[in-house]
C-alpha cells in the first residue's frame, strides 16, 4: 500500500491502530477528536511521518518517541490534558512552533 495521508478524526479511537503504525509510507496522519490516551513507541517505525494531528484527544503527556522522527515538521497536540513538555522538544525543529503556539 502506498498510502501517504490518513484522515481518521471522530472515530472514537483509543489508540492509533497497529496496522497504521506498520505503514512506513505514511507522511501525514490526522487522528484528532478521538479518545487516544497514549502513543505507542511503535509509532517510531513510521519513518516518513511529517505531520501528525493529535488534537482534542485525552493525552496526558507527549511521548519522547515522537521526537525521534527526522522529518516531522508539524505536531498538533492542542486540546489535550498535557501539562509538561519533554526536554527532547528543545532539540527539534518543532520547538519554535511549539513555543509560538502554546506560550503567549
Amino acid at each position: 500500500i502506498n498510502l501517504k495521508y490518513l484522515d481518521l478524526p471522530f472515530n472514537s479511537l483509543t489508540e492509533i491502530p497497529k496496522e497504521i503504525v506498520l505503514s512506513e509510507n505514511l507522511e501525514a496522519i490526522n487522528v484528532k477528536s478521538n479518545f487516544i490516551t497514549s502513543i505507542s513507541p511503535e509509532i517510531s517505525k513510521m519513518k516518513g511521518l511529517q505531520r501528525i494531528n493529535l488534537s482534542n484527544n485525552e493525552l496526558k503527556e507527549i511521548p519522547s518517541c515522537i521526537f525521534d522522527f527526522k522529518n516531522l515538521d508539524e505536531l498538533v497536540i492542542s486540546a489535550n490534558a498535557i501539562n509538561t513538555v519533554p526536554k527532547e522538544i528543545s532539540n527539534t525543529t518543532l520547538f519554535l512552533r511549539f513555543i509560538k503556539r502554546f506560550i503567549p
